[in-house]
């Protein structure tokens, strides 16, 4: 085997958003719900509610979910990584209860998420 075919091997798929939102939804093996909440994670396309989406699985899904909503959000984040949120019902009320954007370059994306979730 060469590099370029070590390479492709190595490539994942990644699901379309619109795939991944329906994933999520219909809480198919977690295997796919990993690859959603990635998926989804790492598309600039992405809103909160997406990502709040992400919070209604167990695990490491809701984990990820919330790891991305701390950073697209500012929301502090908790000195021990064990305190992370990944409580959906906690992490709508704290988007409700800080309706400003916080990151630079996110607001109008950051909005209008925040409008849908009032």
């Amino acid at each position: 085997m060469n590099v370029d075919d070590a390479v492709r091997s190595l490539r994942v798929a990644v699901m379309s958003l619109e795939q991944a939102r329906s994933t999520l939804r219909r809480s198919e093996s977690p295997c796919d719900l990993l690859l959603a909440i990635g998926s989804i994670s790492c598309q600039p396309d992405c809103t909160l509610d997406d990502l709040l989406l992400g919070l209604q699985h167990p695990g490491v899904i809701a984990e990820h979910a919330a790891i991305a909503l701390y950073k697209r959000t500012g929301r502090p984040k908790p000195a021990s990584p064990l305190d992370i949120v990944t409580d959906h019902d906690d992490s709508a009320n704290w988007l409700r209860d800080h309706p400003r954007p916080l990151k630079e370059g996110m607001a109008e994306v950051q909005r209008s998420d925040r409008e849908a979730l009032a």
